[in-house]
This record gives C-alpha cells, structure tokens and sequence, in this order.
C-alpha cells in the first residue's frame, strides 16, 4: 500500500514540475515596430510612443530601433 501512495506523489510531483516548465515557457516575446515607406517625396518623421524618433529620407522599409515587449502599447 506504501508502494501507490508514494508512485501517486511522484506522478503529481511530475505533473506540477511539468506545468510549471509549460508556464515559464508561456512568457511574452519581443517585437520590432515598422513597416515600408512608398511614394515618399521629402522628409518623413516617425515617433514611437512619443519617443523613439526616426527620419526617413526614403522610400522602403524602416524599423525602430527599440524593442517592445509582447502587449505593449505603440
């Protein structure tokens, strides 16, 4: 009777180590903001969240230089 009450502790011990493992993975990624500039004629100025300023002079694709978190406001 010892025998199943410890096998029953190690599986649930298992099953929590391996859920917990799960939920780290399940944290948030990081992302670059940007996109493609076409029929620019001139100066183009960009702010990300009011900040992060980037001049684009011309057409193709731009991306700035900060990183934002999975979620986060831009």
């Amino acid at each position: 009777m010892k025998k199943k009450k410890i096998t029953g502790f190690i599986s649930m011990l298992f099953l929590g180590i391996g859920l917990a493992l799960i939920l780290t993975g399940c944290g948030t990624h990081d992302y670059s903001i940007g996109g493609t500039v076409s029929g620019l004629s001139g100066t183009l100025a960009l702010q990300n969240n009011g900040g992060n300023d980037l001049t684009i002079t011309a057409d193709g694709s731009f991306t700035f230089a900060t990183v934002l978190a999975g979620g986060a406001a831009y």
